[in-house]
């Protein structure tokens, strides 16, 4: 390894070329570093004697195969700093092609391109792919595309020299363009041949922005495939179109950690990078490295399908009961799941066995939470679920799992499920998915449709007027806290701002009239106490055992 300091012009010696490798992030600095790297070059501007200032460092490694005609270095850091001159550079050369003189020339023939190269070798720097066209388009003077941060860099600087220096005058380019160059240091370290890249990056904090779990896991798989053709194949092929099926096109930790818990291991979260890393630490050759990434190419389309955000391929039915688990924050199981997705793909289990098992899930789980169950052991029965299943004998040996880990029984879920506070402001989804279950459970023709305009109505409500205590007797306080977050208490309504607190008549007139099957049942009651409650609860754990059996 070698350090020095230098000026910026003396990274851009002729037929130089910095390439951004393809395990990098894509460019991403903001107007908050922007405004940072143009602070510090005004302050050199309006100095009559302009001193140097230090901008950070940059770490490169030559390319010992790359073509003769062209001295290649693979930009291991600082590639957000480099790209950001560029694009100043690139705006100063532009506004300077106006002027009719030969600062324009200077700018590209000098700093920007490599003179009497085609193609690629043409560029000075070579951004990584997903950058590469609209960084390309800028160079040869022609907008980035909108949207873009390369487009938005430019446009930030654009305005900032159309705005004037600190003195609202033009400013002059030739001087701007030398105190880049030309006085703002940087530590360059070279790297040996012999030296680890990925040891150099994983050490370094990117200017405040750290790497992702998933930036340092591209890095690690993508720097073990030195080929730089197969390394672009498995970008290209692999580790791109993953990127892109993600929610935001982020790949999440949540993902990488799940994938690890599918042989039933438990590793911390905060550990992922470092477990990935222990996982492949026998692997030796590039191919080893390729088939990884693979892997984790399948079970990321897996893994977007259970959280719900890829439905190709899978029935309604399959998608429902995806949708129910989420609904019930399930993701404790999504090892298991992903496992299963696999094996309804090889055609070892079908989608309807899949969906049947998935229903289990959902009973284990609302049973364990009603019944009072702990749920720090969820991870650990989950995760041992998706290596110990048969999957030749998927729903019998599912069901035989979940019966040995704490599956409540009839009596007790029964028992519980009358006295359990159902509703509470941070699940309000849970209580949702229970209560439309419910009313679906009576097998109407015309069960309204689920819609954000239903919410779920307190029949004894949560601020009790002087008539509901009245209603409810001496005993109210002790009713209204035991009682008032229960399945006895909670209906399904689209009235609930007109029915407020109003009195239980009037209540039980509106929501008698309603087309949900929860709600008609209040017209049995003529007065609503504990008694009432409990009596109504009663008959829906009777229908609570059916929806979710054991």
């Amino acid at each position: 390894m070698k350090a020095e300091e230098v000026v910026f012009k003396e990274l851009l010696s002729q037929n130089t070329q910095y390439v951004v490798p393809l395990y990098q992030r894509t460019y991403s600095w903001d107007e908050k570093q922007w405004e940072q790297i143009w602070d510090d070059l005004i302050d050199i501007y309006t100095l009559s004697s302009p001193r140097n200032h230090f901008i950070g460092s940059v770490v490169t490694q030559q390319v010992l195969d790359a073509p003769q005609s062209i001295a290649q270095y693979t930009l291991i850091d600082g590639q957000q700093r480099m790209t950001t001159l560029f694009i100043l550079l690139s705006v100063i050369q532009q506004r300077a092609q106006k002027e009719m003189g030969t600062l324009a020339s200077e700018i590209g023939d000098t700093y920007l391109f490599n003179n009497y190269r085609s193609g690629n070798d043409r560029f000075k720097l070579m951004p990584t792919q997903r950058d590469r066209n609209a960084f390309k388009a800028m160079m040869n003077g022609n907008t980035p595309p909108v949207g873009t941060q390369i487009h938005n860099a430019r446009e930030y600087f654009d305005k900032m020299i159309e705005n004037g220096d600190s003195e609202d005058k033009e400013f002059n380019l030739q001087k701007l363009q030398n105190c880049i160059v030309s006085h703002l240091d940087m530590v360059s370290i070279s790297l040996h041949e012999n030296d680890s890249p990925n040891r150099i990056f994983e050490s370094l904090n990117n200017t405040g922005m750290p790497l992702s779990v998933a930036d340092l896991i591209r890095n690690y798989l993508l720097m073990n495939i030195p080929n730089l053709e197969h390394q672009e194949r498995a970008y290209d092929k692999l580790w791109y179109p993953m990127e892109q099926s993600f929610p935001k096109e982020q790949i999440t930790t949540g993902f990488f950690w799940r994938y690890l818990m599918m042989d039933g291991s438990l590793p911390r979260q905060d550990d992922t990078y470092e477990e990935v890393q222990e996982r492949f630490k026998n692997y030796t050759t590039p191919k080893e490295y390729e088939t990884a990434l693979k892997d984790f190419t399948k079970f990321a389309r897996y893994y977007v399908q259970v959280i719900g955000h890829d439905k190709s391929g899978l029935d309604a039915t399959l998608l429902r009961q995806i949708r129910r688990l989420n609904q019930w924050e399930v993701a404790v199981a999504y090892p298991f799941l992903m496992r299963s997705m696999d094996n309804v793909a090889s055609g070892n289990i079908s989608q309807d066995n899949l969906v049947e098992v998935m229903h289990m899930i959902e009973s284990f789980v609302i049973r364990r939470q009603v019944c009072g169950v702990p749920t720090n052991s969820l991870r650990s029965i989950f995760a041992r679920m998706s290596s110990q299943v048969d999957y030749n004998n998927f729903v019998e040996s599912s069901r035989n799992h979940l019966l040995e880990n704490g599956w409540p029984s009839d009596d007790n879920f029964r028992e519980q499920f009358v006295d359990f506070h159902l509703y509470s402001r941070g699940r309000i989804a849970r209580a949702r998915l229970v209560l439309w279950t419910l009313e679906h459970s009576f097998n109407h023709k015309e069960t309204p449709e689920q819609s954000n305009e239903i919410t779920i109505e307190h029949i004894m409500p949560q601020t009790l007027s002087d008539k509901w205590k009245e209603h409810l007797g001496p005993d109210w306080p002790d009713i209204h806290t035991q009682w008032l977050d229960t399945i006895g208490n909670l209906t399904l309504s689209g009235y609930n701002p007109e029915l407020g607190n109003k009195p239980y008549t009037e209540k039980q007139h509106l929501l008698g009239s309603s087309n949900f099957a929860l709600s008609k049942s209040l017209q049995q009651f003529e007065t609503w106490n504990q008694t009432s409650i409990q009596q109504r609860a009663n008959e829906l754990a009777d229908s609570a055992l059916l929806m979710w059996k054991r």
